[in-house]
């Protein structure tokens, strides 16, 4: 196979230029990434970090709303002191 067709399944775009010898070319291509690959994954990635965002904001606003943080929802407790 040449340069570009191995290139090409690697889903680079047909003006992309590999510098070097053939061998190095074919090593440059051979340990990337797939350019496809990589979009994809980085969409998924932005994807999950906006919807972990989004479950602090629950998460903080029922921790800041939460009864157990409302310090008059329940009245203090006292215990008896026993003195002898």
């Amino acid at each position: 196979m040449t340069i570009r067709e191995v290139a090409r399944i690697q889903t680079f775009p047909d003006d992309f230029i590999f510098y070097g010898s053939n061998s190095s070319q074919y090593r440059q291509i051979g340990n990337a990434v797939p350019v496809e690959l990589g979009y994809i994954l980085g969409k998924q990635l932005e994807k999950i970090e906006k919807q972990r965002k989004e479950m602090n904001k629950i998460r903080n606003f029922n921790l800041i709303h939460s009864p157990t943080n409302n310090p008059y929802r329940y009245p203090p407790i006292s215990f008896p002191v026993s003195r002898n």
